[in-house]
């Protein structure tokens, strides 16, 4: 049922609510662009923003969900910041658009740290999960918590890993609006007093992260998320002899355990974490396991052939060392391979964007290249995934047409011509 079949003769908002739910079933069986069409259907019923502001604000939520679950998080707290100006504290929508604006800063950390933006909303992100907390204190919500401690976390990481330079100037925040990806609802107060405990305690944050993941894991002892969130706040604590990476492995297994799901991201967590601490074995069988899961995993054989060369130097002067170094080198060129096809693959995605939505170079921007090169590369290497996308991805299909695309094709495709049979 689509927004169109239903009859107009019925209310608006039993109409409103029929789309809605379709859309609800659409977003639930992961038809994400489909849901976010059914609820535009909704919202275009022409709802009264006073009598229906609970209905209003229960499909900005889902249309924002939507958005989040593809990818988008800006469209995300767009779409929570409307459903919150019809139901403030409606729980949902602040902390989803917790976990968005989280989304966005994790993937867009370094660009934020260089305009002074990372812990405003790192403040906005811990201020919409409290507040989703205290508006049902009594919820034992695993969700919320997980992904409360989750927040928790990248301020961890970020206390750690991102250079404090915090001044009046990157702070101030006044008059720079239309500068913001998303905007800014913390105070300049909040916003320093966060940055100042990053600077003087920054354990806390680690120490809030686990108290989160603990009540979770209380709350719901089966979802998977508390286990691999919590591994990861562990391995900033750890350095490589301590007993964290111990605690991390632990529950990456229970991450493992406890969601079908989360087999792949364990097993990969499981084998980087196992290599950084010295555990060449186990994470040599490890990366092995994974790659049988998923065979197009670009990371695994990196690690397989690092273990490797890695044992191999453990067993130097021994019987095996030449076995290990050999096995070492052979994997090294199966990893090389791999990587340096994922690359190239990248870069011929980039060139075709760029031919179906140019954009401005700026001074970040990486130079464009000529995708010739990367096409005959890509090809020569006859990996079946990038075969299959350059000769069917619609985006790569441009290039199809130009006579130096069909040179490059035909040059690496023709039959060798039959040798003579030996006499």
């Amino acid at each position: 049922m689509t927004s169109q079949n239903i009859n107009s003769s019925v209310p608006p908002r039993e109409r409103a609510s029929q789309i809605a739910r379709e859309g609800q079933k659409l977003l639930e069986s992961h038809q994400y662009p489909e849901a976010i069409c059914q609820f535009d259907g909704a919202l275009a019923v022409g709802l009264d923003p006073q009598a229906d502001k609970k209905l209003l604000a229960w499909i900005h939520t889902h249309r924002g969900l939507a958005w989040l679950q593809l990818g988008i998080p800006r469209d995300a707290v767009s779409a929570f910041n409307k459903a919150l100006d019809f139901d403030p504290s409606y729980i949902r929508a602040l902390a989803y658009r917790g976990e968005a604006v989280r989304c966005y800063v994790r993937d867009n950390l370094p660009a934020l740290e260089t305009r002074g933006l990372h812990w405003a909303y790192i403040a906005d992100i811990l201020a919409d999960f409290k507040a989703a907390e205290q508006a049902d204190p009594s919820s034992k919500n695993a969700w919320l918590a997980a992904h409360h401690g989750a927040a928790w976390a990248l301020a961890q990481f970020t206390a750690q890993h991102v250079p404090l330079v915090f001044t009046a100037s990157n702070i101030e925040l006044s008059g720079k609006e239309d500068l913001f990806p998303i905007r800014v609802r913390s105070s300049v107060e909040d916003i320093k007093t966060l940055a100042v405990q990053a600077q003087v305690a920054p354990s806390k944050f680690a120490d809030n992260a686990e108290s989160y993941f603990k009540r979770a894991c209380d709350f719901k002892s089966t979802y998977g998320w508390s286990y691999a969130f919590w591994a990861f706040s562990l391995t900033l604590r750890s350095t490589r002899k301590d007993h964290f990476y111990e605690e991390a492995k632990q529950k990456l297994e229970l991450a493992k355990k406890h969601g079908l799901g989360l087999e792949i991201l364990a097993t990969q967590g499981l084998f980087k974490l196992l290599s950084y601490k010295g555990a060449y074995i186990d994470a040599l069988n490890m990366a092995i396991q994974a790659l049988n899961l998923n065979p197009q995993d670009p990371f695994a054989p990196y690690f397989i052939a690092t273990s490797l060369h890695h044992i191999a130097e453990q067993q130097k002067g021994l019987t095996d060392e030449a076995s290990w170094k050999h096995m070492a080198r052979d994997a090294t060129a199966t990893a090389r391979k791999r990587l340096e096809t994922v690359r190239l693959m990248v870069q011929l995605m980039e060139m075709g964007l760029d031919r179906i939505a140019p954009r401005v170079a700026g001074p970040s921007e990486v130079p464009v290249q000529d995708p010739g090169v990367a096409l005959r590369l890509i090809l020569s290497r006859r990996d079946p995934e990038a075969v299959c996308l350059v000769k069917n991805d619609p985006t790569l299909a441009q290039f199809h047409d130009e006579p130096w695309f069909q040179q490059i094709w035909d040059d690496l495709h023709q039959s060798p011509e039959p040798k003579n049979p030996v006499q």
